[in-house]
């Protein structure tokens, strides 16, 4: 509903050419997934700002979103290269390159992300199964117990712990991290 009336405030705006405002707006049908129109929005918005980097950031995540990776690749590069410090775009690169199936850089970008914000929940469950991947079990069963430490009422975070513990063959603390996980879902 909110979005709708973004969209309905650009529509009466004076200021069809803010980068800012049509950033917004870009986001508005990303919300919507209107992607085409997002897609001319984010554009139009780097057109007149060629180094804003939510805008590249969202871009990139509509692309992504559309599963055209390199293009998402391209606008998440970039605006790392202008931010380096935003746990989105370190997260956003970690996830492109896993679906680019470059599992140790990608690895990189979301230990990265989550040295800038130690909070943000996507990026433990993004490593873990990057580290899954890397045969890392070690390392992804003490990732997910740090998120489990930050969030005690994460059930994915105790149903993949599960999936480790297994794979370490330890499997009557599975059996306790699968039981937590279905209680809490």
């Amino acid at each position: 509903k909110e979005y709708y009336k973004v969209i309905s405030l650009y529509d009466n705006c004076n200021e069809k050419t803010d980068h800012l405002v049509l950033n917004i707006v870009g986001s508005a049908y990303k919300a919507l997934k209107d992607y085409v129109l997002s897609l001319n929005f984010y554009n139009d918005s780097i057109d007149v700002v060629s180094n804003f980097w939510p805008s590249l950031l969202n871009r990139g995540l509509v692309y992504f979103e559309i599963r055209n990776f390199q293009k998402a690749y391209i606008d998440f590069k970039r605006a790392y290269e202008l931010n380096s410090e935003n746990h989105l775009i370190c997260h956003s690169m970690g996830s492109v390159l896993v679906e680019l199936n470059q599992l140790e850089d990608s690895y990189e970008f979301y230990q990265k992300a989550l040295s800038i914000d130690q909070t943000f929940e996507p990026s433990y469950i993004k490593l873990a199964n990057v580290e899954m991947e890397l045969f890392k079990y070690n390392d992804a069963l003490k990732t997910l117990n740090n998120l489990i430490d930050i969030n005690e009422n994460n059930a994915i975070a105790y149903f993949n712990r599960g999936n480790v513990q297994e794979k370490l063959g330890k499997n009557s603390e599975a059996i306790d991290s699968f039981l937590k996980s279905i209680n809490l879902d």
